[in-house]
């Protein structure tokens, strides 16, 4: 594995959020609007990958090993979006 392959396996761990009721009452409004534009964020990428992909089965590409990784970090930024909208 290369050191690019390592520093992205290492950015696309998944970490536990905390619960909004350990955090700060003051801070919760800030914490919301961070989660949900976190979130949006998250749809959008969802959204162009899915589309991306489709695009390329549509032309006939579907073993490669990019397009594999393209499924895992699919996957790994759906358990993302879980994780924001569920955490409360």
């Amino acid at each position: 594995m290369s050191a690019i392959q390592a520093a992205r396996s290492a950015s696309m761990r998944v970490s536990r959020l905390p619960r909004l009721r350990h955090v700060h009452p003051v801070a919760r409004p800030f914490v919301l609007a961070w989660r949900s534009l976190k979130a949006a964020v998250l749809v959008y990428q969802i959204w162009e990958t899915e589309n991306y992909l489709a695009d390329c089965e549509r032309e006939g590409l579907t073993g490669s090993l990019s397009l594999a990784e393209f499924r895992g970090d699919l996957q790994k930024m759906r358990v993302c979006l879980i994780d924001l909208t569920t955490r409360t």
